[in-house]
């Protein structure tokens, strides 16, 4: 089965969840994972972020916009990394004004 690296952006997130109301944050995050296509190999990253950062959703306000989850890049790999994560993300502020 093949083996894709699968590069997820979010944008969206309100600043206050990280003591900075007013901003607005996204991340980059890099997951492997072993599909039939590039489609399956999307649709389980997408659904393994949304179990990793569920406690987020928690923290939600009514009326705040929904965050947006997007596929950035995907790659056919022949084999997983030596050291692969399978958290985490690089976290940063949006620049509102660019």
């Amino acid at each position: 089965m093949p083996i894709y690296r699968v590069v997820m952006e979010a944008r969206g997130f309100p600043g206050r969840i990280f003591g900075k109301p007013g901003k607005s944050y996204g991340f980059i995050a890099t997951r492997w994972r072993e599909a039939a296509d590039q489609e399956a190999a999307e649709l389980a990253v997408v659904d393994a972020l949304k179990v990793e950062y569920r406690d987020l959703k928690e923290q939600w306000r009514e009326g705040e916009p929904v965050p947006t989850l997007l596929l950035a890049e995907i790659e056919e790999l022949s084999a997983f990394p030596e050291d692969y994560s399978e958290t985490g993300a690089a976290w940063y502020p949006i620049d509102e004004t660019g």
